[in-house]
């Protein structure tokens, strides 16, 4: 799984990005918040990943702090929340004032 990425920005909209590691153009799905505290095209930058693997596809989604990457993983553990439903409530509010709406995780098993 790839956790994070850091390099040269090498085009970037609303929804995605790329990411150019060492020659490599990685296509990263990431929050209006994330878009809006972009650097310029080819300047340096890192983000935290989360890899999104499916049966067709496999995705990378982009965050540029924790807090973002961690609201979004908790949305999409809600049964019905994909992660691309998950994506634009980041970009629209402050992912700490969602992530106390969630509980806690519970250990399952023995």
């Amino acid at each position: 799984m790839i956790a994070s990425l850091t390099g040269r920005l090498a085009f970037k909209a609303p929804t995605y990005l790329i990411l150019d590691v060492h020659g490599v153009g990685y296509e990263v799905c990431i929050p209006l918040s994330t878009y809006y505290g972009l650097p310029n095209l080819s300047e340096s930058t890192s983000l935290s990943v989360h890899t999104h693997v499916r049966e067709d596809a496999i995705q990378l989604f982009g965050f540029l702090t924790s807090q973002e990457k961690e609201a979004f993983v908790l949305l999409t553990s809600v049964s019905g929340v994909g992660p691309k439903k998950s994506t634009p409530p980041c970009g629209r509010s402050d992912c700490a004032r969602a992530t106390p709406a969630f509980p806690p995780r519970r250990a399952t098993g023995s």
